[in-house]
């Protein structure tokens, strides 16, 4: 701690809430900028963390007649949050010239927007309509080190729009402009792939120099323990440079070790006794409702407890590592871990698994602490020794989870082979095999492993993964407004993770078990399961006046900022569904869905019944791969795998006693072992698909 206050008193003190636009890297070379992106079609831009690429560059094309401009961004927080530093240093009003888009939430305005910050996933959903991005004169994709899937595949859409752009002599190439943006990436790849499209000159555009100096140091043993250790050295940083101002930015790997820790450090801090300087945490990950995210990376403080400031921590996953300023941030600790998506064939579905990050990942991390004037400190949560060992970049995205919402979306745009489609990195042939034969079996492909011009061409208009957008089909299709209005009300659940986001708010001093109880005694009726279950809350919800919800939602220990988003999901996907003209009454192929949903429902069963009954049924319509079947008291078995055992997740409601023989389950998690979680009860004639794997050999054979 000495050496750390005598490098930090070194540097002054003396931090600024904001840099000013001109004193950032890129604007120094803004000329240079300029001269890149005129004279080449693709330009490969490297810029440190904090060096302003993200909030400069895209004001620099639309000066210079590249605009409308498309930025895309990796994760929402980091599109909204840019989209307000841009809008607010431009002094223009959010959703004008600057406006952003993001999944169920777009604030821009076609006729004015000319910065438009989004999603990879919005921007490819765009592209089924308009693949050749005619509505923007250049496409920036920002953080393309992190090599997500999404963001991979708008890279490969991109590439073909300029060759397809070439072909058409109404849309020159010279029109438009992509820019690749990182602070570090591999560039002999990229450039190799896109000089091979022949789509025009491509260069590399180097911005030197960093905002501010970040110091790096390192724990001389690995950290097993790496959740203790961060917040130990959290209660050390604070505790012993408590005359320093700063922030610290912890990252870890996941929302429950998050949770846990901002419950923790307030705890342990009151254990050093009293005299202490005042510390708060707030979480930040992906699943945590908008408002609370910006909430987390706003500089706003509770009040100083006399003379003394209140220190900010942010606990936070790789959320935090990319395009997001994070005002008052001076120290980061690393654990140099995070949650990655694994395809795992035994499960035949991608498993988090906790992984070491990469160097590059390393080098976002640490540079979150260098926006503040005077610098500040990395302190990494594993040996030097190691540093050599971390992988350059991450594995691709691509290469390890599941391909099925990708290959959707690329038939959708009208590929009839989206397999061939070139990519930086090819995905294993097997994985691209899997996601043929799932498309297939929920319908979506035709046997000829063609898009489905009725069911695939609209479940991949919902902006749903396919098997949520197959159960919604399910129900559109029997023509029954309240089996759809719930099964929407479910599928809109999903879309925010109810399940894993903190539906059920346990307040200071309460017993989660009798919160839990009253909970259950107000919306679990019938053991309907978890889905039907948060359906019937955000249901419930809905019914409360407006200005009544939050009240309502602290009556009953809800998340009302989950459900509001929920609410907002919700009301699109129902818009959506309305004004699609795809859905045809005499269409054999949807009242064959809706003979095989409704089929062998008793007569003389109540309407409440046959109406849960055929919400059950729509869900196992869309989630039949994630079949279970219990073995013994407690545990299953996954019947398209054989793996087992397997336990149901402690949030399930049926995890208090009552165990179904058969279930379909939403996700498979492993944390201390392996759970199933968002569970259904089901029948096994429910899971039976019509179509099996008969598209096995053809996808072998089309892989090939």
């Amino acid at each position: 701690m000495h050496q750390l206050n005598a490098r930090l008193s070194g540097r002054g003190r003396a931090m600024r809430q904001q840099t000013n636009a001109t004193e950032l890297p890129a604007w120094k070379h803004r000329d240079e900028i300029i001269h890149a992106v005129k004279n080449h079609v693709v330009v490969l831009l490297l810029g440190t963390t904090g060096c302003g690429k993200t909030t400069l560059v895209p004001r620099f094309l639309d000066e210079q007649g590249f605009g409308p401009v498309a930025i895309a961004q990796p994760r929402r927080l980091a599109a909204i949050s840019v989209a307000r530093r841009v809008s607010q240093e431009l002094s223009c009003r959010l959703g004008t010239y600057v406006g952003y888009a993001v999944r169920f939430d777009d604030c821009s305005d076609p006729e004015k927007t000319r910065l438009r910050y989004a999603t990879s996933g919005v921007l490819l959903r765009e592209a089924i309509s308009d693949p050749l991005f005619r509505r923007y004169g250049s496409l920036v994709i920002d953080e393309v080190h992190e090599r997500l899937i999404q963001t991979d595949i708008l890279m490969a859409v991109a590439r073909r729009a300029l060759i397809e752009r070439r072909k058409q002599p109404t849309c020159a190439t010279d029109a438009f402009r992509v820019v690749l943006m990182s602070a570090a990436v591999d560039v002999t790849t990229l450039l190799r792939y896109f000089q091979s499209a022949a789509i025009g000159p491509v260069s590399v555009c180097s911005i030197p120099g960093n905002l501010h100096p970040v110091d790096i140091l390192y724990t001389a043993d690995y950290c097993a323990e790496h959740l203790d250790a961060a917040l130990n050295l959290v209660l050390q940083l604070h505790l012993h440079l408590e005359n320093v101002p700063g922030d610290i930015l912890v990252f870890l790997t996941g929302q429950e070790e998050i949770e846990l820790a901002v419950k923790l450090l307030p705890e342990r801090l009151r254990r050093r006794g009293p005299g202490s300087a005042p510390l708060f945490a707030v979480p930040l990950y992906a699943t945590l409702p908008p408002a609370q995210q910006l909430a987390a990376i706003n500089q706003s403080r509770p009040q100083t407890l006399g003379s003394v400031a209140a220190r900010k921590v942010i606990v936070a996953t790789n959320v935090a590592e990319t395009s997001l300023t994070i005002p008052g941030v001076r120290f980061v600790i690393d654990t140099g871990l995070s949650k990655q998506r694994i395809l795992d064939p035994s499960l035949d579905a991608d498993v988090l698994q906790v992984r070491p990050i990469s160097r590059a990942q390393a080098l976002q991390r640490a540079g979150r602490a260098g926006r503040e004037a005077g610098g500040g400190i990395c302190i990494r949560l594993y040996p030097e020794t190691l540093w050599p060992k971390l992988s350059a970049y991450p594995v691709p995205e691509l290469c390890r989870c599941d391909l099925a919402s990708t290959l959707l979306q690329l038939y959708a745009m009208g590929m009839d082979q989206p397999w061939k489609l070139p990519l930086v990195n090819p995905p294993p042939r097997s994985s691209m095999e899997r996601a043929l034969v799932h498309l297939h079996e929920l319908e979506a492909l035709d046997d000829q492993l063609q898009l489905d011009p009725l069911l695939g061409r609209q479940m991949a208009g919902l902006p749903l993964e396919p098997m949520e957008a197959r159960m919604v089909l399910a129900a559109k299709a029997l023509h029954e407004p309240m089996v759809l209005s719930q099964v929407v009300e479910i599928a809109a659940m999903l879309s925010v993770d109810a399940w894993s986001s903190g539906l059920l708010v346990v307040l200071p001093g309460e017993r989660r078990i009798d919160v839990q109880r009253h909970w259950q005694q107000l919306f679990v009726e019938e053991r309907a399961g978890d889905l039907v279950t948060a359906g019937r809350i955000l249901h419930q919800y809905l019914q409360q006046a407006p200005p009544l919800r939050k009240r309502w939602c602290i009556q009953h220990h809800l998340n009302e900022r989950l459900l509001s988003a929920a609410a907002d999901a919700f009301t699109q996907l129902m818009q959506l569904l309305e004004c699609t003209p795809l859905y045809a009454a005499n269409a054999p192929q949807l009242d064959a869905l809706a003979a095989q949903v409704s089929a062998s429902i008793p007569a003389e069963v109540s309407t409440r019944e046959r109406l849960l009954e055929l919400v059950q049924r729509c869900i196992c319509v869309g989630f039949f791969r994630h079949a279970a079947r219990r073995e013994g008291q407690r545990s299953y078995r996954i019947i398209r795998t054989g793996y087992h055992p397997v336990a149901l997740h402690p949030s399930s409601l049926y995890a208090s006693g009552a165990y179904p023989e058969w279930i379909v389950y939403r996700d498979f998690i492993y944390t201390n072992k392996p759970y199933l979680r968002g569970i259904t009860a089901c029948e096994p004639m429910w899971i039976q698909s019509s179509r099996c794997s008969t598209a096995t050999f053809a996808s072998r054979e089309a892989c090939r």
